[in-house]
């Protein structure tokens, strides 16, 4: 009988799409019975699944300055960018001391895994050039950030009005959840809402449209009403570029597709996990680009204690 799968969202898509296995490792082996994965392997992927890594807290750090601009602009004090900016790096690193100091006491528990960590999370990632980077990076995407309630921001429209920023939902669709976080989004002068996504990302045209046609969804649903008119933006704070789409059936269609064939392979996967193989479902694959900086890597090739040399190691 396939899996019944309850809950989706971009981030398990994209770990399936990217790794089945850790697809696995991370949202199903929590959950899954003793005679299927050892509680030991247990208590470490839920240790290994709470990492996060320098680019995670910059992006997390970026996302929390922008709602806490735009709240003070609809209330009509704007927040200095230095103030901004000092939060925002001092919320950096203190995740960071508070990451190194949990690490490190697991040190005995996880000694096959914390080496794994500090050599690849933490000894390459904490040098002073690398957090010299982060710093610019993340003074980069702040300054960006202003033109917003105060600039045209699509249609030629002046003045945008905050509506909801940093908001955790769900779209409901038959018993699944399509879980996501909209970033902002703000009602124009002519009426239309305007859902805006940052990005720190490169720009990825087709998963990006994917992501804002979700959002569309819910604010067309649950906010807009019959015939008002939902724009779409990206807005990339690596280099100011905007992308506006206007949401229609045709990309909800999209969406809905996507989110169809995303859960069909899921349930595909955890079926065959839940029917007796457990991880054997899905063997190890070395994947350069991806398994060198996994968290989960110790768990897939346990002989290869550093960056690999050897791809069958």
């Amino acid at each position: 009988m396939p899996a019944i799968i309850k809950h989706w969202s971009f981030s398990r898509a994209a770990a399936l799409e990217e790794c089945p296995r850790r697809y696995l490792l991370h949202y199903v082996v929590p959950r899954a019975p003793s005679d299927l994965v050892p509680e030991s392997v247990q208590r470490n992927v839920l240790f290994l699944r709470q990492l996060k890594t320098l680019p995670m807290l910059l992006g997390t750090a970026v996302h929390q300055a922008a709602s806490r601009w735009l709240e003070s602009c609809a209330q009509g004090k704007p927040l200095p960018l230095k103030s901004l900016l000092d939060e925002s790096w001092h919320f950096i690193e203190r995740s960071v001391a508070f990451s190194a100091a949990e690490h490190y006491l697991y040190r005995d528990e996880q000694a096959p895994y914390y080496t794994v960590l500090m050599e690849h999370i933490y000894r390459i990632e904490i040098t002073d050039a690398y957090m010299g980077r982060l710093y610019r990076k993340l003074k980069a995407a702040l300054r960006r950030l202003p033109a917003w309630p105060v600039q045209p921001v699509a249609g030629g429209m002046q003045g945008p009005r905050l509506v909801q920023s940093e908001v955790l939902s769900a779209v409901e669709r038959d018993g699944l959840a399509l879980w996501f976080k909209l970033d902002a989004l703000f009602q124009l002068e002519s009426g239309q809402l305007l859902v805006v996504d940052w990005k720190l990302s490169e720009y990825n045209p087709q998963r990006d449209l994917l992501q804002l046609a979700l959002y569309g969804t819910y604010v067309a649903e649950q906010v807009a009403g019959p015939g008002r008119e939902v724009v779409l933006a990206n807005y990339y704070l690596s280099n100011g570029k905007l992308v506006r789409h206007r949401f229609t059936s045709k990309l909800a269609a999209a969406v809905a597709g996507y989110v169809a064939r995303s859960v069909q392979q899921m349930a595909r996967l955890e079926e065959t996990f839940f029917s007796g193989k457990g991880l054997a479902a899905q063997p190890p694959e070395w994947k350069a680009g991806l398994c060198t900086r996994c968290p989960f890597r110790k768990l897939c090739f346990p002989a290869s204690g550093k960056p690999a040399v050897n791809p069958d190691c």
